[in-house]
């Protein structure tokens, strides 16, 4: 029968899915440590969509063989360093706050 495969999972699926989810739920603590809260709290225009971009790619690195998950990690690293850039350009230039935020 066909639904009995939508059921399985074999223990080294559940161990690799498990070892990607706590890497990167660790490397996700030590990302918003090194860039602060203001990663997930603020929610301007920008930061929603980085929220949503960082979701997907937890999703399909804990779910899948690939991006593996030190290409997850790298991805989540660039966007926060993508985020803490436009916060400093934001900061540094006010001109372009009022094109960044909402």
């Amino acid at each position: 029968m066909q639904w009995e495969k939508w059921f399985a999972i074999e223990w080294q699926q559940v161990l690799g899915i498990s070892l990607s989810a706590l890497g990167l739920y660790l490397g996700l603590i030590v990302f918003t440590r090194l860039m602060g809260l203001r990663s997930f709290s603020k929610l301007s225009s920008y930061d929603f969509a980085m929220t949503v971009a960082i979701g997907s790619i937890l999703a399909s690195t804990i779910l899948s063989d690939s991006p593996s998950l030190s290409q997850g990690l790298v991805a989540v690293a660039v966007l926060f360093l993508i985020q803490g850039s436009i916060s400093l350009i934001r900061r540094k230039f006010k001109p372009l706050k009022s094109i960044i935020d909402n």
